[in-house]
């Protein structure tokens, strides 16, 4: 028994080895910054946002030099790394949670510093955790933020505010319609994948909407589109920092 654990440690010793140096070596034949630069300037096959990632090229570089048979585990590997990214993600999580207050989870809601609305935001991390895979944030992403410094973690989760030194314009138009059919479910296919993702959430009564922000698409490669959210056309407007407005802000 001993010799065929101490055999198994060696083969997965061996086979993290050799994919380490497949993945990190340098290689002769190598691209440079330039050549690659020069083939992708005024190229326009750009990656579509839904494209599929390529695995096998992944998996190829490390079968090429991995023990024969270790590449048919490599699916296993990955999902085990994610196994424990997501458990230590949740331990990350409830660990203050049970040092601030024992009886965190069963917390009546109110106003105050441990109130669950804040708890829910913290929790929204786990749940875009438990929709990645290995290769690609299927539900989206938000910052992990439990590790900073305590006197940051509020901004980091929610956002660093904007202050104005006067009440800021409302604007309420609403969006026009695209001219060309394919464009608008284009766009309309967009925005469900932001809403989905929950990056933006649908208003409901408790919302005090001030303003709404228009956006509009352009091309990307040859089939896709970008969407451009402009604030500036609900009146909103902030200078973009330059050289200029720090000297006039320290002259100021």
């Amino acid at each position: 028994m001993e010799s065929n654990s101490d055999g198994s440690a060696d083969s997965l010793l061996r086979f993290t080895l050799a994919a380490s140096e497949a993945l990190f070596k340098p290689q002769a034949d190598k691209p440079t910054l330039e050549s690659i630069t020069d083939a992708t300037i005024g190229n326009k096959a750009v990656k579509a946002d839904d494209a599929e990632v390529p695995t096998h090229l992944w998996d190829g570089r490390i079968k090429a030099s991995a023990p024969e048979g270790a590449g048919s585990s490599l699916d296993s590997c990955r999902e085990l790394e994610l196994r424990v990214f997501r458990c230590a993600l949740y331990l990350e999580y409830r660990l203050p949670c049970v040092n601030l207050r024992p009886d965190w989870n069963s917390m009546e809601q109110k106003k105050g510093r441990y109130c669950l609305n804040k708890l829910r935001r913290d929790a929204d991390i786990l749940w875009h955790a438990s929709e990645t895979s290995f290769f690609e944030y299927h539900a989206g992403s938000r910052l992990h933020f439990f590790r900073w410094p305590t006197k940051y973690k509020s901004m980091a989760r929610d956002g660093i505010p904007i202050m104005f030194e006067k009440p800021g314009l409302s604007k309420k138009q609403q969006q026009s319609e695209f001219k060309d059919p394919d464009v608008q479910e284009q766009v309309r296919s967009k925005i469900l994948k932001v809403i989905r993702r929950r990056y933006m959430i649908r208003a409901h009564t408790t919302f005090n909407i001030k303003s709404l922000i228009k956006y509009f698409a352009v091309p990307k490669g040859l089939s896709d589109i970008r969407i451009v959210y402009n604030a500036t056309a609900s009146g909103q407007w902030f200078e973009q920092s330059c050289l200029g407005s720090l000297l006039l802000a320290a002259y100021h």
